[in-house]
């Protein structure tokens, strides 16, 4: 029956082994987990032990059992995440953007008259398309793509509302102000993000000190 050591051993093999069967660098296994990439780093190594919880939430992401972890057998399991969290949110764009064309080409052929600013659908195809891009950052655990897609909207936004009124009201003074206050909201979003991970880091950093 293997010791302490030997168990350690096996967990910290399987962990690497798992996440490069996943195709996930360190850091990006750290960004889904909410952990830093020199935890992975340490129970990869066998420096450090990842406590019953955290193996139980690298269980789920993984789709195993917690016992696999303590077994020395190879990893035959593969699956790409990755590709799935590309795949995905790219097909809800693809529709959501064909839902915009279609309400374009429905508002040139029927609507052209009353409305000759059907461009401006595109235009707010692209605060939505932030939006789509956030839900499934935020179900995937994407810290980054939660920032690059709530940029997407914050300027989106922006964009829409100055092109709509120059549409409808002509040339206003001071409208690219608004863009003034997406750059305010822009830095408010990164300075949160580099917050974020720095908490993230001090609170793993806490948890190894209150261990030893």
């Amino acid at each position: 029956m293997a010791n302490i050591e030997e168990l350690k051993t096996i967990v910290a093999s399987n962990i690497a082994k798992y996440r490069k069967a996943y195709g996930l660098t360190q850091a990006e296994l750290a960004e889904k987990l909410n952990y830093s990439d020199k935890s992975i780093s340490k129970w990869e190594r066998g420096e450090g032990f990842p406590d019953i919880f955290t193996l139980k939430e690298l269980a789920d992401f993984f789709g195993i059992k917690v016992g696999d972890f303590y077994v020395d057998k190879p990893v035959t399991k593969k699956r790409q995440p990755m590709k799935r969290e590309i795949l995905i949110p790219l097909l809800a764009l693809g529709i959501a953007w064909l839902t915009l064309a279609t309400l374009f080409a429905i508002s040139v052929i029927f609507f052209n008259e009353y409305f000759k600013q059907s461009w401006l659908i595109f235009i707010y195809g692209v605060p939505i398309s932030g939006i789509i891009l956030t839900v499934f950052a935020v179900l995937y655990r994407n810290r980054t793509g939660i920032l690059i897609s709530e940029s997407i909207i914050d300027w989106g936004v922006g964009l829409s509302i100055f092109l709509t009124t120059v549409a409808f009201a002509g040339n206003v003074n001071g409208l690219w102000l608004i863009f003034v206050v997406c750059g305010v909201l822009e830095v408010m979003a990164l300075l949160y993000y580099i917050l974020k991970n720095d908490k993230i880091h001090f609170k793993n950093l806490f948890k190894k000190k209150k261990k030893e």
